[in-house]
């Protein structure tokens, strides 16, 4: 019995060795992963931001369109053409 337990010792302990091998194999995935999800976080900021102001400068533009429509219609009537010289 004492054989079976030691023998059970010994293969915790080559597991154990096993997962700590596994672990520094790995963590520089985890660390890429980790970079991955940030850079989406900042991509996700700059999306929501680049939205609003979006309609910030649509709604600017709506306005200055409308009112320099307003503004030429008034100082410029329609019916005054410009006319060609006389030759």
């Amino acid at each position: 019995m004492k054989a079976e337990v030691g023998g059970l010792y010994d293969a915790i302990g080559e597991n154990t060795d096993a997962t700590k091998k596994i672990a520094e194999d790995t963590a520089e995935l985890v660390k890429v992963a980790k970079s991955v999800k940030g850079t989406v976080d900042v991509l996700s900021w700059v999306g929501k931001v680049a939205k609003g102001l979006f309609w910030v400068i649509v709604t600017i533009a709506v306005a200055g369109a409308l009112l320099y429509g307003t503004i030429v219609e008034r100082a410029v009537p329609s019916s005054a053409a410009p006319t060609a010289p006389a030759k």
